[in-house]
């Protein structure tokens, strides 16, 4: 029987045996049907063969010390988990019930800092036996030292399977100003900031947040020093393929000015908020006008000159269609008129050696100690005269 705050217990004895509410359990609060029923059998120490009243009295709280201490020894000595549950918040840490009062300190509770750790009360965790001091009855666990070594099985399996091209996912540990790093299964990985958009950022904080889970594509593996090289924006559309089918060269747009630089100006390309260049060679105007009519944040049209979907690039133009021939005619031109001086020099050199000229029309006909530079002169005449 439970009553009277006693537990009434059988024990083939001329008289019955009686174990308090004091020394049924270490725990501070509890309700004495969790932890017996009538009709269970448990396991007690004699304490008293009889008290004032010829009873004798037992405690269950220090059988099941005796016992979990040794079990306890052996699980520190050997290096296995044990399991218990975690009872109260006490200053410092958790009181943990392993059969016995065991101590959690905060530090030991998980690998992060944590910020409640009265979220932990009433939850059953695994834990390693980190000491023991049997003269002050003391036992430390740690649930830190169990993730931890956890942890690291997990991760020498997955260096041992992961490879460049595989979809993981992880959770964000750290941000810095060089890219955010990422927790997959206890392995570090690095997504580079150039990694973590396929916009143009300035900090991974405008693109992920600490403890958020994301899908992750790996790029190298460095089983080495157990590391991975991750991209963020390769598990996601690429917009620059989606703008290079979606425009074409020439297509007018509505671009924002962003930023004016030495060689022109980077503009935004609207709605899709891809970054391109307006170089000062594609300006209508020079850029010091430009930059006196505009202003950043300024929402302007101009065509699009090309995008390079492999290095990310748009280049704008305010140029008309019809202007850029006339480059490619100048091009010809100035090549055409580089080989008619050459081939002028040519015929002159065979004038000026040879002594029989078959050719009538032949500046030599007429004076025959012409120089060389006289007949290139002569030669240049005669063709001004007949294109004039």
């Amino acid at each position: 029987a439970i009553q009277d705050g006693e537990v009434i217990v059988d024990i083939s004895y001329k008289s019955e045996g009686i174990i308090p509410f004091s020394e049924l359990t270490f725990r501070s609060r509890f309700n004495p049907e969790d932890i017996v029923q009538p009709g269970s059998k448990v396991k007690a120490m004699v304490l008293k063969l009889e008290d004032e009243e010829g009873r004798i009295i037992l405690s269950k709280k220090r059988a099941d010390f005796q016992r979990a201490w040794e079990e306890l020894e052996d699980a520190m000595r050997e290096g296995r988990v044990v399991e218990g549950e975690v009872v109260e918040v006490i200053k410092g840490g958790l009181v943990v019930d392993l059969g016995l009062r065991a101590f959690l300190p905060a530090s030991q509770i998980d690998v992060r800092r944590v910020r409640d750790i009265s979220d932990f009360v009433g939850k059953k965790l695994k834990f390693k036996v980190i000491k023991m001091e049997e003269a002050r009855r003391n036992v430390v666990v740690s649930r830190r030292a169990f993730l931890q070594e956890e942890s690291e099985k997990r991760r020498k399996e997955i260096l041992e399977k992961v490879k460049p091209g595989d979809i993981l996912e992880g959770e964000i540990s750290n941000l810095v100003d060089f890219g955010a790093f990422v927790d997959v299964g206890g392995v570090s990985g690095l997504i580079h900031l150039s990694e973590l958009s396929w916009k143009r950022i300035s900090h991974p904080e405008e693109v992920v947040s600490l403890g958020e889970r994301v899908k992750v594509k790996v790029l190298a593996v460095d089983r080495e020093k157990g590391r991975l090289s991750l991209s963020l924006r390769q598990t996601q559309l690429n917009p620059w393929e989606e703008a290079a089918q979606k425009y074409e060269p020439g297509d007018w747009v509505e671009a924002k000015i962003i930023r004016f630089v030495s060689f022109g100006v980077f503009l935004t390309l609207l709605p899709e908020e891809l970054e391109g260049l307006l170089h000062v060679s594609e300006m209508e105007e020079p850029l010091e006008k430009f930059r006196e009519r505009h202003r950043v944040g300024e929402k302007i049209k101009l065509r699009i000159l090309s995008i390079d979907t492999e290095k990310c690039r748009i280049s704008f133009t305010q140029r008309e269609p019809e202007e850029e021939p006339l480059v490619e005619e100048l091009e010809v031109k100035d090549s055409f008129e580089g080989k008619e001086e050459k081939i002028d020099r040519e015929i002159a050199e065979k004038l000026v050696s040879s002594k029989e000229v078959s050719d009538s029309d032949s500046p030599r006909d007429e004076r025959p100690d012409m120089t060389l530079e006289e007949i290139l002169e002569e030669m240049k005449k005669t063709r001004e005269r007949q294109s004039g």
